[in-house]
């Protein structure tokens, strides 16, 4: 095997690991898991947890350049800017990198933020059960209101 046949098959692998973590988080947030909540717990995140986590994000965001890039195809190819190895580099490129880096770091934010808030309304919902029983209790033991 060459190198750049095991370099490939490296690549390979990466990117069909990386998708594949991406579409266990998608359907473990789809279903509400409790598990996809234990990941952004507030006491840190352990090696394996984290590189799952960091090869979905790496996955999504080259989703979203191959997307960009795919919905770009309309410019012409002979638009570009020669790079600093003297290759050619199609402006479509150049774009997709950029909408990718923003816009899918952004849309990451968004994700993390949302899977986080609805892990700290479950414990909210379920902090305000705990203390509207004792409330009751309390009421009640007091001969008050039931």
């Amino acid at each position: 095997m060459t190198a750049a046949g095991a370099l490939r098959f490296l690549f390979w692998t990466a990117s069909t690991g990386g998708l594949i973590c991406l579409a266990t988080y998608a359907a473990l947030a789809y279903q509400e898991n409790k598990w996809l909540y234990s990941l952004l717990s507030s006491s840190g995140l352990s090696f394996k947890e984290r590189s799952f986590l960091i090869a979905g994000a790496l996955a999504f965001v080259f989703c979203m350049f191959a997307g960009a890039q795919s919905s770009l195809q309309w410019l012409p190819a002979s638009w570009g800017h020669i790079d600093e190895d003297g290759h050619f580099v199609p402006i479509a490129v150049t774009f997709a990198g950029l909408f990718a880096l923003f816009v899918g770091v952004m849309l990451l934010r968004v994700i993390e933020r949302g899977t986080r808030y609805a892990r700290d309304l479950e414990a909210l919902v379920t902090e305000i059960d705990e203390l509207e029983k004792e409330l009751r209790k309390a009421k009640t033991g007091d001969g008050s209101v039931r």
